[in-house]
């Protein structure tokens, strides 16, 4: 490849058993389901961390893939687009932080002949999500199928930090102006589903109502960043308190976030950076940054962002982290 900055993987990529206080980053690779031996991605038994950056998943509507995490305590995964087209992603007793990553059925590719069937986008059972800056869908409705939901969940928690954009599948039937179906749902015959989610008010909702689990309106303030490639400019928000102010920083990413009575600090704190002191005001309630990241910077390194907050009231909180790595200079031969 004369531009390494992604490269190509066949066959399922399966990361198992990385232990506590290491972590496993993995950036800039595709695959599809257009070529032999099953594509994917199987995260199973991993007490330290895992960081999955800029994975693309190209399912041109074609089924035979696979997207699991399970038993995992930390999984990121960081400025991805994964297409879906036959099952879902299945998440199991795990915590898995999502950031500026897109989800959805593209729809099948034109000769592919439709697809044969779809599901939820993401099924979580006894897990935590949390999504910032995502773009979340459920599939739309087909001559032959229904539309369907983001998620089905049993016994998981969701959290919709600031800035996504979450949504049921359209009901195409009739034509524009279309409606939605559920943007999640709980499965029947399960008893006593603990089930919740907690919805930011900067996201973005499409649903047919009433939802089950009602969701729980509650701002989670976050920190999320765009694609940052050696030798480019790249753009960081904060999207924090009404009125109040925002320290950013940077340093590298700790296998085994720091508690506080703030939050969790997922910087190592031994060498943290504060970049900026700035205004959130009330009508946005976000601050954007632009920076140009250095051709020296080291690639494959996990770095993140994270801002401390402080609203009118006077509380202090630490806002969710945006985890990075930074990419290959453009037109670099390794």
């Amino acid at each position: 490849n004369p531009d390494p900055s992604i490269a190509p993987i066949l066959g399922t990529l399966a990361i198992n058993g990385i232990p506590a206080g290491s972590t496993l980053t993995l950036s800039n690779f595709v695959q599809g389901t257009y070529v032999p031996n099953a594509p994917g991605l199987a995260i199973t038994n991993c007490a330290g961390k895992v960081v999955i950056e800029n994975y693309v998943l190209n399912t041109l509507g074609i089924p035979g893939y696979v997207l699991s995490i399970a038993n995992c305590n930390d999984v990121v995964v960081r400025g991805c687009s994964i297409g879906l087209a036959g099952s879902p992603m299945t998440i199991t007793n795990s915590n898995v932080l999502f950031t500026t990553t897109a989800i959805s059925y593209p729809g099948p590719f034109p000769f592919g002949g439709g697809y044969t069937q779809t599901t939820e986008a993401i099924r979580a059972i006894n897990s935590t999500l949390t999504f910032v800056g995502c773009d979340v869908r459920g599939v739309e409705q087909t001559p032959t199928l229904p539309p369907r939901e983001a998620f089905v969940l049993t016994d998981s928690s969701v959290i919709l930090a600031a800035a996504n954009y979450v949504a049921g599948g359209r009901v195409t039937s009739g034509g524009p102006p279309y409606s939605y179906t559920y943007a999640w749902t709980m499965p029947s015959g399960i008893p006593n589903n603990t089930s919740t989610v907690v919805r930011d008010a900067r996201t973005t909702l499409r649903t047919l109502n009433p939802l089950q689990p009602s969701p729980i309106v509650a701002n989670t303030n976050a920190t999320y960043h765009s694609w940052v490639t050696a030798g480019e400019p790249y753009g960081v928000t904060v999207a924090g308190p009404q009125n109040g102010f925002a320290l950013l920083m940077f340093g590298d990413l700790t296998p085994t976030p720091t508690p506080t009575p703030l939050g969790s600090l997922a910087l190592d704190p031994l060498n943290v950076q504060f970049v900026d002191v700035v205004p959130i005001t009330a009508s946005t309630a976000r601050y954007s940054w632009v920076f140009n990241c250095p051709t020296s910077a080291p690639n494959g390194v996990p770095f993140a962002f994270q801002s401390l907050t402080l609203a009118p009231d006077g509380s202090l909180g630490l806002t969710l982290p945006s985890p990075l790595t930074v990419a290959w200079q453009h037109g670099r031969t390794p």
